[in-house]
């Protein structure tokens, strides 16, 4: 495990501004240390063989990273001969503004993992890979159930023509663009609302009860979530203290389906800060 750049509350204990750097910091550390458990840099031996991370953490409550911490991490691969595995299961496909999130930051991985919005809900799964990488594999070295049944595999290829044809990237990034603004005004007036990750349609939300102390706002998130859901607005719900909303819409959404998402959310921010007598703006 290496610390993930987390801006918000920086695992490093570093400023949101300096989250990345001290990160990619750690992890050097943690790579040259005489009591390493990756391995004896002096002796060159080591037991890594890659570094597998998403270029925006998913489950963990849609976390964008500082900028640079992907090409650090990129750097210290390079550096010390390990693969760079990017998984883009859920950051790729034109999610957060470009193809992959990865190219935020310039950086080619050595590996690729693609899902879900592959084949528009059709189950498949892909790795793109260098040639190297890719030739090294022996006979049957890549099998799985569901990699590439004859129609996800069209699926595929059809929703890809789409993206082409539909301009959804470009699209993704200039609604994701306009739903930030929202938001924005969104947090002006909730102080409940302690920050904003958003890259594209790539948006988390996390909750607070003291913008000051950080102090999570679980309770508060699970009343909101609820209101939202009776009210026809439905996303997931995660973070490492359970506070945080993972905005997930279809790169088909309008604008006005925007505008009701933010309309829903600006009244649970009001019901929950009233109920937990949190001041308004």
């Amino acid at each position: 495990m290496i610390p993930f750049s987390y801006p918000y509350r920086c695992p490093a204990g570093a400023s949101s501004a300096n989250c990345a750097e001290a990160c990619v910091e750690f992890t050097r550390r943690m790579l040259l240390g005489k009591e390493s458990p990756f391995g004896e840099y002096r002796g060159k031996v080591s037991n890594v063989a890659a570094v597998l991370l998403e270029p925006c953490q998913a489950s963990a409550g849609y976390i964008v990273p500082g900028d640079g911490y992907l090409r650090g991490i990129r750097e210290l691969c390079d550096e010390f001969g390990f693969l760079l595995i990017d998984d883009e299961i859920q950051a790729g496909m034109g999610r957060t503004g470009k193809m992959w999130a990865c190219e935020h930051e310039n950086v080619i991985p050595d590996m690729i993992a693609v899902s879900k919005g592959l084949a528009s809900g059709l189950p498949i799964s892909a790795v793109i890979a260098a040639d190297e990488v890719a030739a090294s594999w022996g006979p049957g070295a890549h099998v799985a159930t569901f990699t590439a049944t004859p129609l996800a595999a069209a699926a595929a290829n059809a929703t890809l023509d789409l993206y082409q044809s539909e301009q959804l990237i470009r699209r993704a990034a200039d609604l994701g663009e306009y739903f930030r603004q929202q938001l924005d005004q969104l947090q002006e007036r909730h102080p409940i609302l302690g920050w904003i990750d958003a890259r594209g349609l790539f948006i988390g939300l996390e909750f607070v009860r003291d913008r000051a102390t950080k102090e999570p706002a679980a309770d508060e998130a699970a009343w909101m979530l609820d209101y939202c859901v009776r009210e026809g607005l439905l996303f997931e719900k995660g973070g490492y203290y359970y506070n945080r909303f993972q905005l997930i819409p279809p790169l088909v959404i309008e604008k006005d389906g925007i505008d009701r998402a933010i309309t829903i959310l600006d009244q649970a921010m009001t019901m929950a800060e009233t109920r937990s007598g949190i001041a308004s703006s």
